[in-house]
């Protein structure tokens, strides 16, 4: 068995970002099925892009690296405050504004802190930069912060705890809505952040090369995976670029594989995999 994986150049993904009309509208940018390719200076201007996102309650970048110095990852985070949860690392940069059931990178949130009386400034700064640095080096990094940039965090807490708190109500500990609220019955989750959820603007035009879908209110940016045949004997790979739409009567509906791994979620896969297996069994 083989894996095949969908890469995008870093410069095509940057040049793509800023030809988006209203960065300041778009609210997720979520790359889960494909990597990012480029040298050190292309990831370090598309982490650096990221800023001018500030309404961004999603975002999933995979990385080849992590070029940048802590004082640039320090500003691209305080430029996204909507990003509750968030974590960065030398193979990724994530955040939700809900802490994310989809991800077996992110644990169960009684994993990260054990109690509700854990869940400090310190903790939840520690939890996001720890893999940047050599043991110790985090903490001190906090003790070198501003009281204003401390505050980012300070601020941050009392929005996590309500979060750990639904977590603990809900059956299993899982914490999300559809585990333990009915449909229609949101309270929980509104009112703890009836704050953070803004009016956006009227979306804009987006560029090829991708997709702007509005899901609801939210405005968001998805790659658009292009199915590819296994290049025979000889064959050439497919330059590295944004991918483009399927090519039209592709073997084995390449149409509708792309249109699926554009619209399909995990939990979609998921219950593709169970019904595929009851019918086997």
């Amino acid at each position: 068995e083989s894996y095949c994986r969908m890469f995008i150049c870093a410069n095509a993904f940057l040049e793509y970002l800023g030809q988006l009309s209203r960065p300041e509208e778009i609210e997720v940018i979520q790359v889960s099925n494909a990597g990012l390719l480029g040298d050190d200076h292309q990831i370090a201007n598309v982490l650096r892009s990221l800023a001018s996102f500030p309404q961004l309650r999603r975002l999933r970048l995979p990385l080849p690296s992590l070029p940048l110095a802590f004082r640039e990852l320090l500003t691209m985070r305080l430029a996204l405050p909507h990003l509750l949860f968030f974590v960065v690392d030398p193979e990724r940069v994530e955040g939700a504004d809900e802490w994310p059931e989809d991800s077996e990178e992110w644990p169960a949130m009684t994993e990260v802190w054990p109690t509700l009386e854990t869940i400090s400034p310190l903790s939840v700064f520690v939890r996001e930069f720890s893999e940047v640095f050599e043991n110790g080096e985090v903490a001190e990094e906090w003790e070198r912060l501003s009281d204003a940039e401390r505050g980012f965090w300070l601020e941050a807490v009392p929005r996590i705890r309500s979060a750990y708190r639904r977590w603990e109500r809900a059956p299993g500990g899982t914490g999300h809505p559809s585990q333990g609220q009915a449909a229609g019955d949101t309270n929980g989750v509104a009112d703890d952040f009836a704050e953070a959820a803004l009016a956006e603007g009227a979306g804009g035009s987006s560029p090829s090369g991708g997709g702007s879908h509005r899901r609801g209110d939210t405005k968001t940016w998805r790659a658009s995976p292009e199915p590819r045949a296994s290049p025979g004997p000889g064959g050439q790979a497919s330059s590295c670029g944004l991918a483009g739409p399927a090519e039209q009567g592709s073997p084995g509906g390449g149409e509708a594989d792309a249109r699926r791994a554009t619209t399909h979620g995990a939990g979609d896969w998921r219950a593709e995999e169970r019904s595929a297996l009851r019918g086997l069994l």
